[in-house]
């Protein structure tokens, strides 16, 4: 097991979920629906220690097994769910329980929620929940092979996990490639789905929410 390597890809994983949380936390400052706060304050802490943690361990020759990449994946899940659920939780939604299972099932696309009525709930946190689950529809392909090369270690050993050497870098690159490939992709039907929302006569905040989740099967 690599604790450093371990840190260090877990720090770029989670600075990714609380940079994902400045989104609502600047649409609640547009709408002003009350909840900039309640988002502000786990995005930045977030954010922060994340990229403090990534910056700090930091290393040229990294090394992975088998074993650190379980830790990472799982960690990781948990951990961004976990600091998810925290607007859930500032906002007097929610309790503890059902803010981290509401979280959960967004990252996992799951499609469960303990939101009975979501007329009532405010636009910002709605936003969340799409945001979340549309995060979560292409998370572990980007999350875990996009990232990992500007973490530092061969992603091809996430592929495979059997070993502990490094990994030709033309190799890294490729599989990169692809990610990207997969990301523009899953981009690009978000914003047709948008459009067609749009053209359909829905309007903007529920076409893009509509959109996030229907690409994501959330």
């Amino acid at each position: 097991m690599h604790p450093r390597v371990i840190a260090n890809a877990l720090g770029a994983v989670y600075a990714a979920g609380g940079a994902a949380m400045l989104v609502p936390t600047l649409y609640a400052l547009l709408t002003r629906d009350g909840n900039a706060v309640a988002f502000a304050v786990p995005s930045l802490a977030t954010l922060a220690a994340g990229a403090a943690v990534f910056f700090l361990t930091r290393s040229e020759r990294p090394y992975v097994s088998g074993r650190d990449v379980f830790l990472i994946v799982t960690l990781g899940w948990v951990g961004v769910a976990a600091a998810g659920s925290t607007p859930f939780v500032l906002s007097g939604l929610m309790s503890p329980a059902d803010a981290f299972f509401e979280s959960m099932a967004g990252f996992t696309t799951t499609g469960a929620s303990t939101i009975g009525v979501p007329e009532e709930v405010p636009p910002s946190i709605l936003l969340w929940r799409s945001l979340s689950q549309w995060a979560g529809g292409i998370g572990i392909v980007l999350l875990f092979v996009a990232v990992a090369p500007l973490v530092g270690f061969g992603a091809a050993q996430l592929v495979s996990a059997e070993t502990a050497d490094p990994v030709p870098d033309r190799l890294t690159t490729r599989i990169t490639d692809t990610a990207k490939i997969l990301a523009l992709v899953y981009g690009s039907l978000t914003l047709g789905g948008v459009v067609a929302l749009l053209l359909a006569g829905m309007g903007p905040f529920d076409a893009v929410n509509h959109a996030l989740t229907t690409v994501s099967t959330g």
